[in-house]
């Protein structure tokens, strides 16, 4: 398996509760329950919603 590249940032198994949301195309819901409860900053909530979003 191939390491990431420093530029990259790791990835974040967001919530079931996040999925559900994306998956019904709530994309901010997601993005609040992510932050909430994973504790991380909008920023990072955000990335890990749409890498989701993306890689899904």
């Amino acid at each position: 398996m191939p390491n990431p590249s420093p530029d990259e940032p790791p990835k974040i198994i967001i919530p079931t509760a996040a999925m559900m949301a994306v998956e019904a195309g709530r994309l901010i819901e997601a993005i609040k329950i992510t932050q909430a409860r994973l504790g991380v900053d909008l920023k990072t909530a955000q990335q890990a919603v749409e890498t989701y979003l993306r890689d899904r």
